[in-house]
């Protein structure tokens, strides 16, 4: 996912049975990076035919995203634009036995009317992972969004080039003010 600032060597990202992530970030701040990442590490483990630790296949990929997204025009497993298809991914997810990474796409645009993806992200579910980019400025103020449970229910936060002022609001703890060393260009995305 990134490179360790004390050491240089790669960080990875690693969610347990029933956790997710949101990666947070302004618009150019690596969270489309940060998911091609995510996406392109998993298909390239697939390609391999490897095996998890725990001897599970690698998990396939669904996208949930708007139709502008550029999500929408690569290869994935399954993708969902709309409503309707949201509800039906949600529902096959929930009642897949092998494994799956559901990323959405700027999950403060995804409309959630039935509570599809919160109810997803509030299970238990052994085989699923959900990993949600958005901005954290339209997150904040959104607190009737499913992206509030992003925030509460055991999620792992990542934030590109975070505001020290008012991100910590959102990810429920105190960000240091001042980072250990300068954000030169290219240091911060």
């Amino acid at each position: 996912m990134g490179v360790a600032e004390h050491d240089l060597k790669p960080i990875f990202l690693e969610l347990y049975e029933g956790e997710h992530a949101l990666i947070g970030g302004s618009p150019r701040s690596a969270n489309r990076p940060c998911f091609d990442a995510i996406a392109d590490s998993m298909k390239d483990l697939r390609e391999r035919n490897f095996h998890g630790d725990n001897g599970l296949e690698i998990p396939q990929i669904w996208v949930v995203c708007g139709r502008r997204s550029p999500l929408m025009h690569r290869q994935f497993d399954r993708v969902a634009t709309n409503a309707e298809d949201i509800s039906a991914l949600v529902t096959d997810a929930r009642m897949s036995n092998t494994p799956v990474l559901v990323l959405i796409d700027d999950a403060e645009r995804i409309e959630d009317s039935d509570n599809a993806i919160t109810n997803l992200l509030e299970s238990d579910l052994p085989l699923v992972r959900v990993i949600a980019s958005g901005k954290p400025g339209e997150l904040r103020t959104m607190y009737s969004h499913s992206d509030e449970k992003y925030c509460v229910n055991r999620v792992l936060v990542c934030s590109c080039s975070p505001n020290t002022d008012y991100d910590g609001d959102l990810f429920s703890t105190n960000l240091p003010r001042r980072s250990p060393v300068a954000l030169t260009q290219g240091r911060d995305t």
